[in-house]
C-alpha cells in the first residue's frame, strides 16, 4: 500500500499540510528545522511518491526535473548526478537522466520532457545545452568559459594552486601535461599564472592528443630538458605516468615531482600518493539543486552569472611533502574522490 502525506503527518506529529509545505519547498513553510529534517527523514525511509497526475489534474507543479549529462561521465560528474538527485528526490521531486551527444538529440529530448510537464532541467557538463528560449527554467553546470554556465569547479584556480605548491617546493622546471583542448584552457591559464608570478618565463606543454606517440614525445621532452615537475590535467594521467616512469628508472618524487587534479580516490593507490586538487563536487550538486528549486518557485530567475566553486589540495606524497599513511584498508562504498578521507582525518584528529 503506498505512503500518503497522511501516514507522514501521523508519525512526524504534525498536519498534513505541513507535510505538504515541507515536501514542496513551499516558500510559506513555518517548520522549524528539526520538523522538516523529521519529515524528509521519514518521506525517505518510507519511499514516499507523490501523485504527480492527481497534481498537475488540480493545476498543480508535476515535481518532474530533468538532468542531461552527457555519455560516460567521470566519477567526479556522477557523484553530482547522484547529488542532485538525492536532494530532489528527499523534497519530493522525481528526477529523469538522460544522457546526449548531439544538438539535434538534445532537442528531441527537451521535446518529450515538455510533453512530461516537466518543470525545470539541469544541464551537467555536456557541450549541448538547453537553448535560452525553453519554456522553463534551466541551471547549466560546466567548466568551460564557451558555455554559458550557472555553476561550476575553478579549475583555474585548482590548477594555479598545484603550480604554486610545486614551487614552494623549489621546483622551476614544470611541464603541463593534458589532453586535447579543454586541458590547455582554463587548466593551463592557472599553470601560466603561478608561473608567471614567479617570473617563470619558460613553459613546457605536452598535448597527448590520444595518439600512441604521446607519451614517447612526453618522455623525450623529460629527459632532454630535465624537468624536475608535471603538473596533469586529471589523476588518470597522473597515475599512469608515475607507473610509467617506475619503468623508466625515473623516481617519483625525487627526480620528478608529479600532480594531478580531480583527486579521484585510487590517486592514494599509487606509490607515492598522488597530490592532487580536490574538486567540491559534493557542494557542486547540493547548490545545482538548490537553484534549481529557487529557479522554478522564481525566487532566482535571472541571467546567468557563473559560480566557480574553489577546489582544495590534497596532499599525498608524490610532490615532495611526507608520504600520507593509508589509515583504513577497506570500506564497503569508496569515495569516489578524497575529500572523504580528510573528512575523516579530521574526525579522529577531534577525538
Amino acid at each position: 500500500m503506498d505512503v500518503t502525506i497522511k501516514d507522514i503527518a501521523k508519525l512526524a506529529g504534525c498536519s498534513h499540510t505541513l507535510v505538504s509545505q515541507v515536501l514542496r519547498g513551499s516558500p510559506n513553510c513555518r517548520a522549524s528545522r528539526e520538523t522538516r529534517m523529521k519529515i524528509l527523514r521519514l518521506s525517505c525511509e518510507l519511499n514516499y511518491r507523490p501523485n504527480r497526475l492527481a497534481r498537475r489534474l488540480r493545476g498543480g507543479s508535476s515535481g518532474i526535473i530533468f538532468v542531461l549529462g552527457r555519455y560516460c561521465p567521470t566519477p567526479g560528474h556522477q557523484l553530482v548526478i547522484s547529488v542532485i538527485t538525492e536532494k530532489l528526490n528527499a523534497l519530493g521531486c522525481q528526477v529523469f537522466q538522460a544522457q546526449t551527444t548531439s544538438e539535434d538529440e538534445t532537442k528531441h529530448l527537451i521535446g518529450e520532457f515538455n510533453e512530461l510537464g516537466g518543470e525545470g532541467i539541469i544541464s551537467c557538463y555536456t557541450h549541448y545545452v538547453p537553448p535560452a528560449d525553453v519554456p522553463f527554467p534551466t541551471v547549466i553546470l560546466s567548466d568551460y568559459d564557451a558555455v554559458p554556465h550557472d555553476l561550476g569547479i575553478h579549475v583555474e584556480a585548482g590548477c594555479r594552486l598545484l603550480t604554486e605548491h610545486l614551487l614552494e617546493h623549489g621546483r622551476r622546471r614544470i611541464g603541463f601535461v593534458g589532453i586535447g583542448a579543454w586541458a590547455f584552457g582554463e587548466m593551463y591559464r592557472g599553470f601560466e599564472q603561478a608561473l608567471d608570478q614567479a617570473g617563470i618565463r619558460k613553459r613546457w606543454k605536452i598535448d597527448l592528443h590520444f595518439d600512441v606517440e604521446g607519451l614517447p614525445r612526453l618522455l623525450k621532452v623529460l629527459r632532454r630538458d630535465r624537468l624536475d615537475a608535471v603538473v596533469c590535467q586529471n589523476d588518470y594521467v597522473a597515475g599512469k605516468l608515475i607507473a610509467v616512469l617506475a619503468e623508466q628508472g625515473i623516481r617519483v618524487p625525487d627526480d620528478v615531482a608529479v600532480v594531478g587534479s580531480d583527486a579521484m580516490s585510487f590517486g592514494e593507490f599509487t606509490r607515492p600518493a598522488l597530490t592532487s586538487a580536490i574538486y567540491p563536487y559534493r557542494e557542486l550538486g547540493e547548490e545545482a539543486a538548490a537553484l534549481m528549486l529557487a529557479r522554478i518557485r522564481k525566487t532566482i530567475y535571472s541571467h546567468r552569472l557563473p559560480h566557480l566553486l574553489k577546489p582544495e589540495l590534497f596532499i599525498g606524497g608524490s610532490c615532495g611533502c611526507a608520504v600520507r599513511p593509508i589509515n583504513r584498508l577497506y570500506t564497503l562504498a569508496p569515495p569516489p574522490t578524497l575529500r572523504q578521507k580528510l573528512e575523516e582525518e579530521a574526525a579522529l584528529r577531534m577525538e
